[in-house]
């Protein structure tokens, strides 16, 4: 039970630290290649006609928004089973003790608050502003999409730091537990 609670905690911090990361990577590799090659999609050509960069821009956003979902999707489960994996290895399991390891369960919760903030009230509410910037400029009203974009772009540097704070706060968690494993005990129950 010990080593599979412990096998089970890191993978799955592990993973959620990869679902905080994908999206940044996502949008890094997609923007730039989409805008240089010159992606389009047709029904957005009257409103971005002769401009290139927001027309790659709109098609990157695509990309890059399911890469969001589907990350927002995995860390909505693994987010509370790896904090309560923690929990447990902590207390009752004791793998974990002292300052470090309880440093790095507060930032755990942190990271755990984080998440549900965001894919609770940011994520949906970016993912509506989005839209109506997509169906104001897929009809070519300047006034819509322009006042969609101008919300959207607030939230959106909101969002990256949020994203940057979570990513800390997990890495900052992983030295946490690293540093207060309890190897007596973990060496007594592998035996």
């Amino acid at each position: 039970m010990r080593i599979l609670t412990n096998i089970l905690f890191w993978l799955g911090l592990t993973i959620w630290i990869a679902m905080v990361t994908a999206p940044g990577l996502t949008g890094m590799s997609a923007f730039p290649v989409l805008i240089e090659e010159g992606a389009r999609i047709d029904r957005f050509e009257a409103y971005f006609q002769g401009d290139q960069e927001g027309m790659g821009r709109i098609v990157a956003g695509f990309v890059a928004g399911r890469v969001f979902l589907v990350t927002d999707a995995v860390q909505w489960v693994l987010a509370p089973l790896v904090t309560c994996l923690g929990l447990i290895a902590l207390r009752p399991l004791r793998l974990y003790g002292g300052v470090f390891a309880w440093a790095g369960m507060i930032l755990l919760v942190g990271a755990l608050l984080l998440t549900l903030w965001h894919n609770g009230v940011m994520a949906p509410r970016m993912a509506d502003t989005l839209q109506t910037y997509r169906a104001g400029a897929e009809i070519d009203d300047r006034e819509k999409a322009d006042g969609a974009m101008a919300a959207f772009d607030v939230d959106h540097k909101t969002a990256e730091r949020l994203f940057s704070l979570r990513w800390c706060l997990l890495v900052g968690s992983v030295a946490g537990f690293a540093g207060g494993q309890c190897r007596q005990r973990i060496r007594a129950s592998g035996s």
